[in-house]
């Protein structure tokens, strides 16, 4: 799992790669797995915002994974 400093995580927000508060970074395909994983315990209030991400990241980085549906 890649570690992002805090700065890294604003400057990742401000190009739309992470949630607007720097939270689940995606850079890589591997942080689209991460986050996909870790959707279970995102607050119920970034769940919406979540699934977006992780699908529009998905394409971007051409991941080839199925549509997340927040399951």
């Amino acid at each position: 799992m890649a570690e992002y400093s805090d700065q890294e995580r604003a400057e990742l927000a401000r190009r739309g790669q992470a949630l607007r508060d720097g939270s689940y970074p995606m850079k890589t395909c591997s942080d689209v797995e991460n986050a996909r994983q870790a959707y279970g315990r995102a607050p119920e209030s970034h769940r919406p915002a979540l699934t977006s991400l992780i699908n529009r990241r998905n394409r971007e980085l051409g991941c080839g994974l199925e549509e997340f549906h927040g399951k």
